[in-house]
């Protein structure tokens, strides 16, 4: 708590960034005791003259820092905070990376959304997420990668677009840090570094168990549009959108499911695999996959080029 006092004390902005947030939309966890306990460790004040317990204008503080801090520090509000969470695909690229992340050794791709994906299944909720964010009074935004421009660092879209009170160019990078994945600069920041692994084992899905399962997860994230987009509209919007609710039908009325419901489908349609045998022919590789994907946007790319001429 006093770190971050310290910082906003003197003016600064707090980003504050953790791939564990996302432990808040896994079902054995206490969500709502992981999302007090983040809160408390910011610096919440009371307003002038108030008990900074007021839930109608959404402060969050606690006894010890109500008496203390209300006359020290400007007032924190739950309006002066902004998640961001990372939307990744296609979806299933997402799941890939917790493969070579939690799998294990010569583990093919099917073997681990069938049996070890379950205690991995929080990090492909960003949806979720966003959601458990602006119910609790939190603006969210859900930047979506694909929607970066070319060549923009991640860290680079955050400063310029939710901090903002910042020099950008063209609003994609921030004007003396570098734009490399690794090199440092002058002052000491470190840009970021991506995770970059290759395969644990096999990627043994064929075509059709690869499309069955981007299809699956992109209903799931469709089910999730109605309560964000409208619901809690004054509180949650998307940063670059590109693929986030972009394969949502405006006449299909998806319903509202869990993460445990989505991962069952997964682990059911990978499962086929421990079932079936499959041909060479059959079995689509990653570098086939990711051509496909290429071309499919080139052509929806020049198409709309097309229409606008």
């Amino acid at each position: 708590f006093f770190f971050f006092e310290a910082w906003y004390e003197n003016g600064y902005k707090i980003v504050y960034g953790s791939e564990e947030f996302d432990r808040l939309v896994h079902p054995i966890y206490n969500s709502t005791l992981l999302m007090e306990t983040l809160l408390d460790i910011l610096p919440w004040s009371a307003p002038s003259g108030g008990d900074g317990a007021n839930t109608n204008t959404t402060i969050h503080t606690t006894a010890t820092t109500t008496t203390t801090n209300a006359t020290q520090m400007p007032t924190f509000k739950l309006t002066d905070m902004e998640a961001v969470v990372v939307y990744r695909s296609p979806r299933i690229y997402h799941a890939r990376s917790v493969w070579h992340e939690a799998g294990k050794i010569n583990q093919t791709f099917s073997e681990f959304l069938s049996r070890g994906l379950q205690p991995h299944m929080h990090v492909l909720g960003a949806l979720p997420l966003a959601h458990a964010f602006v119910e609790r009074g939190i603006r969210t935004t859900v930047l979506d990668m694909t929607g970066l421009p070319p060549d923009t660092n991640l860290c680079h879209a955050v400063i310029c677009d939710v901090l903002r009170d910042v020099e950008c160019n063209n609003k994609t990078q921030v004007v003396g840090l570098v734009n490399d994945t690794t090199q440092e600069i002058a002052d000491g920041i470190s840009t970021l570094v991506f995770n970059q692994r290759s395969d644990n084992g096999p990627m043994d899905l064929t075509t059709q168990q690869w499309d069955r399962i981007e299809q699956v997860m992109q209903d799931f994230d469709c089910g999730w549009k109605e309560s964000l987009t409208g619901n809690f509209s004054s509180l949650f919007r998307t940063l670059y959108p590109r693929h986030v609710f972009a394969d949502c039908q405006p006449n299909v009325q998806y319903p509202l499911r869990s993460l445990s419901w989505m991962i069952a489908q997964v682990r059911t349609i990978a499962g086929e695999n421990a079932k079936n045998s499959h041909t060479k022919e059959n079995i689509h590789t990653i570098h086939q996959i990711e051509q496909d994907i290429i071309y499919k946007e080139t052509n929806s790319r020049l198409k709309n080029e097309t229409r606008s001429e």
